[in-house]
């Protein structure tokens, strides 16, 4: 009876006490099955049977009747607490927890803190990893509170354990409180508002959940067209000066960098690689043999385990990334580097490596070539992969959100990573065929992983799932870097496409990915939809920044305004390029490319001969703000009759980018006098720099002509606050000399990272 009157209660109170977003349903869910409940009745002097941790059940007060779970808090170190046995749950499900409180004294600021944790181990089974985190802090009052805890279980939640704490937020607080008449019971639907890392609410309204698969007709024409603004496409890119202080620089060392990295993986190929375990030295596997040429493939694909370097989740070779030694910022990456130098062996090392992309694509028909004809007995026409790469699983892979991944299935944000190759193949070669690719995985893949709109500061934002959509897939499984990936694909497939329902997509994962920076600070792993979000897991942030800054170049250029979006990307870029952001054993480090271009980045060109002397140039982009620009560079010597005079002039100029299209560069020309003794030891130019600002640095030195064998790098410094920083250029290497020359530079950095001219003819 006295459950039952609890009950009662509860469900009137209900209304009064949860907080609701806008777009959140105003009714209270019907009541449905109570799954778990606990009166704190007995035993009198200990905890409730199965219940571990701190506390005791006391007879001097209680909601009903006068016996609740009183804990004390009186630790300066840690958080004293109860914790309740393992619960049943279903995973995906929705359940309300309602509890109610009371302290006699306000202790020292804390707060009580109800907490759930959620395993995907039964209740039967020894208790295995956290894999979802939900709680709420209540305020301390000296009369019951009736409290309530919504949440929704994660794709493989199995239990949950219930946590009590009488005060928390910092183990400092210390003091006391009482517990009863604790009660989990299902919802019919989810009724707490979208929360954010840390538990506080995210405001969102019209919010439209379809979780299932689309043919592309339906999703596609369910998207409005983003609007094309003349100004913003008629507006230069290199206007931006987030788009400068990234993507304006070249590094000229790749070339020699990628040459090594593939001469050792064609010096480690293998005749057989098919089914073939990687060699391991411990835990970790051989160097050599990470990465390694498959002569058994057709088109000499790239074979690793997976991750390459430990094998965890299989360490059987498969070929897979194949877009990273192609399109990516890494010491892999053929297609920067072919174009850099103009040499035919990374040409024709490319074109293997995209030839074999289409061999590995999946048809209309549901054929793949590269999965019916090397892995013939694994082979199974899939008209729903239609688009998809087979790029990853060669093992059947459980994930975290509850989804077994299928043998050579395709899964759509690494996938998008291979649509970028593909049309980074297609802008820096002419062959249509890689953004046709490109163009069949955006149609036909993006479509099944569901579709979630809804608006948030008035804009509408999407979210795409982390795995395929529908039946008894998991459909909570938002993610940030998902969201990034995918709208980098449909940015860039959209722009040459002239397709404004792809835009809009990308614009609004784009606006998403905005509203869980300006929610968290930072973007976790996990999306604010998905139940696993306070558990703040860090680990992909720079694969949400980087392909959500290729995004911003598309949309701008494709005439998509951003105004909203791009303080947002500035400031989340200069949070990175301080924080940082991982832990490696006890050394934090900083996540690439900030590793790299913390400061600015900066090249030296090759020496040019102009008939009368060699011309030394070298440029210098800024990535932050400072004073006192400096210079130094030691003069090269570039032939036996070469001598240097006393002094020399040395000019630094500050160029200026256009505001539109059709502008022009300009340039602010500043001049000194040095000796090479100066010039060596840094010459002060007295310029202060702001982030995106480009400088070159120029002189003539006499010599006869001739071939040049080394050079060192140039280096820029500035002052930031009571410290100097150097930025040291990158130099080409004589064995791998560039196309890029002075009056080349800037054309080359856009040809590399900015959008390629849209193709009016293709439909």
């Amino acid at each position: 009876m006295r459950h039952t009157r609890i009950l009662a209660r509860v469900g009137a109170a209900l209304a009064l006490v949860v907080p609701l977003c806008a777009g959140a349903v105003a009714a209270w869910a019907a009541a449905g099955e109570t799954i778990f409940t606990e009166h704190f009745s007995s035993p009198v002097g200990g905890l409730p049977p199965g219940w571990t941790g701190s506390g005791k059940i006391v007879t001097d007060t209680g909601y009903g009747e006068p016996r609740s779970l009183r804990i004390d808090d009186t630790s300066a170190t840690s958080y004293p607490g109860a914790r309740s046995k393992l619960i049943a749950v279903k995973p995906e499900s929705f359940y309300d927890l309602t509890l109610y409180t009371h302290t006699d004294h306000a202790g020292d600021g804390g707060v009580i803190r109800v907490i759930v944790e959620q395993f995907a181990t039964t209740p039967s089974q020894a208790v295995g990893d956290r894999i979802g985190l939900r709680w709420l802090d209540i305020p301390v009052t000296r009369t019951w509170r009736l409290n309530t805890l919504n949440f929704t279980t994660a794709g493989r939640a199995a239990s949950i354990r219930i946590g009590l704490y009488p005060a928390y937020v910092g183990v400092e607080h210390q003091g006391r409180a009482w517990f009863d008449e604790l009660t989990v019971t299902t919802a019919a639907s989810a009724t707490d508002p979208l929360l954010d890392a840390t538990g506080d609410p995210v405001t969102v309204s019209s919010v439209v959940n379809d979780p299932q698969p689309m043919s592309p007709g339906i999703f596609w024409n369910r998207m409005p067209e983003a609007p094309a603004d003349a100004a913003v496409s008629e507006r230069s890119l290199w206007s931006y000066p987030l788009l400068r202080r990234h993507f304006l620089a070249l590094n000229l060392a790749m070339p020699r960098v990628v040459r090594a990295a593939h001469d050792t993986m064609e010096a480690n190929a293998l005749t057989t690689s098919k089914y073939v375990q990687a060699p391991k030295t411990g835990d970790v596997i051989t160097p050599e043999a990470q990465r390694v040429v498959a002569k058994d493939i057709r088109y000499r694909p790239i074979v690793s385990p997976h991750p390459y370097n430990t094998g965890k989740y299989t360490p059987v070779y498969y070929p897979r990334r194949t877009q990273d030694y192609l399109a990516d910022d890494v010491e892999e990456s053929l297609l920067p580097v072919m174009t850099l130098t103009g040499d035919a062996a990374f040409t024709a090392r490319a074109g293997e490596l995209v030839a074999f992309l289409r061999y590995s694509q999946w048809t209309a028909d549901g054929d793949n070539d590269f999965n019916r004809l090397e892995y013939p007995a694994e082979f199974t026409a899939t008209p729903a992969y239609r688009g998809g790469w087979d790029s990853m699983f060669n093992w059947r892979w459980l994930d975290a959100y509850g989804y077994t991944w299928k043998l050579h299935e395709p899964d759509h944000h690494v996938n998008a990573d291979v649509a970028k190759a593909m049309v980074r193949a297609f802008e820096l070669t002419g062959d249509r065929t890689g953004l046709d690719a490109a163009t069949e995985f955006v149609t036909h893949q993006i479509p099944r992983y569901g579709w979630h709109t809804g608006l948030w500061q008035g804009k509408r934002y999407y979210w795409t799932e982390y795995n395929p959509s529908g039946g008894t897939n998991p459909k909570l499984d938002a993610t940030d870097n998902v969201q990034a990936l995918v709208a980098r694909a449909a940015a860039m497939v959209g722009h040459h496409r002239q397709d404004r329902r792809m835009l809009e997509y990308a614009r609004g994962l784009l606006w998403y990915c905005v509203r869980e920076w300006v929610s968290d600070g930072r973007w976790y792993y996990d999306g604010a939809e998905n139940p696993m979000n306070q558990r703040a897991a860090i680990s992909h942030d720079m694969a949400v920044l980087i392909p959500l800054l290729d995004t911003a170049a598309y949309l701008l250029k494709a005439g998509v305004g951003l105004d909203d979006a791009l303080p947002t990307l500035t400031r989340a870029y200069e949070y990175y390029q301080e924080a940082r952001v991982h832990e490696v054993g006890k050394s934090p480090f900083r996540a690439a490319p900030f590793n790299r271009i913390h400061d600015g980045q900066g090249a030296k060109l090759a020496p040019e001969w102009d008939g009368q002397a060699w011309k030394v140039t070298a440029f210098f982009t800024a990535n932050r703000a400072g004073t006192g620009l400096t210079v130094a560079d030691v003069p090269p010597a570039l032939s036996p009759a070469g001598s240097l005079p006393g002094t020399f002039p040395v000019t630094v100029t500050k160029l200026i980018p256009p505001q539109s299209t059709t502008g022009e560069w300009t340039a602010e020309e500043h001049t000194f006098t040095a000796t090479p003794d100066q010039l060596r030891a840094g010459v002060a130019t007295g310029l202060s720099i702001q982030p995106g600002d480009l400088f070159r640095l120029s002189y003539r030195v006499p010599g006869e002509p001739g071939a040049w064998t080394s050079m060192p790098t140039a280096a820029f410094g500035f002052r930031l606050g009571n410290e100097t920083r150097t930025v040291r250029t990158t130099v080409p290497s004589p064995a791998f000399p560039t196309v890029a020359t002075a009056d080349t530079y800037i054309s080359l950095a856009s040809r590399l990272s900015l959008p390629g001219q849209a193709s009016l003819a293709i439909g």
